[in-house]
């Protein structure tokens, strides 16, 4: 800065020395030139300088092995009454429910007694009318033969006052036979469990209505929400863990069996129905259980979790191949805790027993660099 200043003062009187002047200007400015040429047209900084040794990073690796895996998944689910096994009880005649003496859930015996009824005002007139018309018909159709007796009616008009008298006394009998019990009780068919009730007290419930439905013990299944794809591996007979979630019933697990996998998701849960059977009483009808499916895979290649990695929406893994970390990508199948089954993207390549695989150290590596292995204890 000190020489830049004495040479702005010192410039104006050279100049007007004319040629002298000049020249001395030129060496002036010359030391300044040649030190900006040292600076900037000498070798490059760090060029002799010693090359900067490659990082190597200390890993642990495992062999990547072929062997089975047995994994399980934990459902839920409610007991439920089996498909067609469910005995419906209803009464032919409109009718007043007057009492319900069960609730969903209780065990019956054939003949107890499960709702109070009576007939309705409207099924009471039907039957009022009905044997009006009947004693009317069959007091046309003795009319009619003694008519026929005097020779003062034909066979025919006798042979229709007969079939009137028929049908009028047909009807009749089918709403006598429609009325509920003289008792009003309608009573348990059959040994079992009740699955549902459709109505309550004073409810006007219509002929062939399904009162009440009944279910035997055996006729239980506990009914599972499945992931479709662990569904789509069940088949009927696979073993299933049951056991009651706290607060619905008994404790303790119960071997169950897959009796109908569903033919796909149920639009109101995006889940499979599973249905399971099980020991008929082990389960009480409505209580809600947890199911543990255990499936095993063989014959496939394992690699710890801990050397499976997230990367880009799928997985990978990191291979040791001539003392450097490769990159490969993976899919994964069954896993449990400790294990994953992998295999690599396009048909397995990639990814074959024996390679060694990072389970330590792996999360520092990128695809090339050079590692240290220690084997794993």
């Amino acid at each position: 800065m000190k020489r830049a200043t004495q040479w702005v003062l010192a410039v104006p009187i050279l100049l007007a020395m004319g040629a002298g002047g000049a020249e001395l200007v030129h060496w002036w400015l010359e030391p300044e030139a040649d030190e900006h040429t040292e600076n900037c047209g000498g070798a490059e900084p760090g060029k002799d300088a010693e090359k900067e040794p490659e990082r190597v990073a200390p890993v642990r690796v495992v062999p990547v092995r072929r062997g089975s895996l047995a994994t399980t998944s934990e459902v839920l689910g409610s007991v439920v009454a089996r498909p067609g096994s469910v005995v419906g009880v209803s009464v032919p005649s409109e009718v007043l429910v007057g009492r319900v003496s069960v609730m969903k859930g209780q065990a019956v015996k054939a003949g107890d007694a499960l709702l109070a009824v009576e007939p309705s005002a409207e099924a009471r007139l039907q039957l009022d009318l009905a044997r009006s018309a009947a004693d009317s018909a069959a007091r046309l159709h003795e009319a009619a033969k003694a008519r026929r007796a005097l020779n003062l009616g034909t066979s025919q008009e006798l042979l229709q006052a007969e079939e009137a008298a028929k049908e009028a006394q047909m009807r009749l009998a089918r709403l006598e036979s429609a009325r509920p019990a003289a008792d009003g009780i309608v009573r348990a068919s059959m040994d079992g469990l009740v699955a549902d009730l459709h109505v309550q007290a004073g409810a006007l419930a219509p002929a062939q209505t399904v009162l009440v439905e009944l279910v035997g013990p055996e006729g239980l299944a506990a009914q599972l929400g499945v992931a479709p794809a662990d569904a789509g591996r069940l088949k009927a007979g696979d073993a299933i863990g049951l056991s009651v979630l706290e607060g619905s019933g008994t404790a303790g697990e119960v071997k169950g069996a897959v009796v109908l996998v569903g033919a796909g998701p149920n639009p109101a849960t995006h889940l499979t129905d599973v249905l399971v059977g099980f020991p008929a009483g082990a389960l009480p009808l409505g209580a809600m259980v947890r199911g543990i499916i255990t499936r095993t895979v063989a014959d496939v290649l394992l690699v710890p979790r801990a050397g499976v990695l997230p990367h880009d929406g799928g997985y990978r893994v990191f291979l040791v191949k001539e003392g450097h970390a490769v990159e490969t990508a993976v899919d994964v199948g069954a896993q449990n805790n400790q294990l994953v089954e992998v295999h690599g993207k396009g048909d397995g390549a990639g990814v074959h027993e024996g390679d060694l695989v990072v389970i330590l150290g792996n999360y520092e590596l990128e695809d090339g660099m050079a590692v240290a292995v220690e084997s794993a204890r």
